[in-house]
């Protein structure tokens, strides 16, 4: 649950570990009032899961899933800002996107 403090307690838990956060994303989850916590590290298998459990016990706290890096599907996403002109001719946009194997 989105409640003041929460987000502090969990990286207390981390930091009393020594345990460096690389990556954390939070977001509205499809519950209203819930929200999600992404939060990326490199650890053994058995650390994750003592982590997972400890975070866990935290009131707010519903449910916690962790994933080894096999588990996961890695994707590059980037966005180009092409000029007007150039999108007015059709044939250089599908020029440009086969060049750099994009997708419109």
């Amino acid at each position: 649950e989105n409640r003041i403090g929460l987000l502090n307690r969990i990286a207390i838990i981390f930091s009393k570990r020594k345990i460096n956060i690389e990556s954390l994303n939070t977001s509205p989850s499809e519950i209203e009032g819930i929200h999600r916590f992404n939060i990326v590290i490199t650890e053994s298998y058995e650390v994750v899961r003592k982590l997972a459990r400890q975070i866990e016990k935290q009131v707010e706290v519903l449910k916690v899933y962790f994933n080894t890096n096999d588990e996961i599907i890695w994707q590059e996403l980037a966005l180009y800002k092409v000029p007007t002109e150039e999108i007015t001719e059709k044939v250089t946009v599908e020029r440009l996107l086969r060049q750099f194997g994009a997708s419109a």
